[in-house]
């Protein structure tokens, strides 16, 4: 079933997957790099908020590349762009941008159906 259970229509791209699928001739293989995409990202989420708050700008941008690539790959375009974004921020070093982005980062999770278990309002993340 695409999109799984409780993953917003339009969190993830029909047309990457079935790509995806074509470029591993399988697509039980596809079926089970989204599954794990969508299994690891509240942690992979989580990870960025907790190194945002604890200005550990090297970790955050370590966990947002991997977050972004693999975005690309699922086909989670929005969540890809809201990691640009995130990165941009991390480089220029602006707390208010990067407390907007996290909140723009804790927003696109939850059109996977998941609450980041360590999201807070944004005056708390930096």
């Amino acid at each position: 079933m695409f999109p799984p259970p409780n993953v917003a229509l339009g969190a993830l791209s029909p047309a990457t997957f079935c790509r995806l699928a074509d470029d591993l001739d399988n697509i039980s293989g596809a079926v089970h790099f989204i599954s794990t995409f969508l299994e690891l990202l509240p942690r992979r989420v989580a990870r960025i908020l907790q190194a945002i708050r604890s200005n550990n700008d090297l970790g955050a941008m370590e966990a947002v590349l991997s977050l972004k690539v693999t975005s690309v790959m699922a086909g989670a375009h929005t969540m890809a762009d809201v990691c640009v974004r995130l990165e941009a921020a991390i480089k220029n070093g602006n707390p208010v941008d990067k407390s907007q982005a996290a909140a723009e980062l804790t927003n696109a999770t939850r059109s996977f159906g998941f609450v980041p278990p360590d999201s807070q309002p944004d005056d708390q993340l930096c």
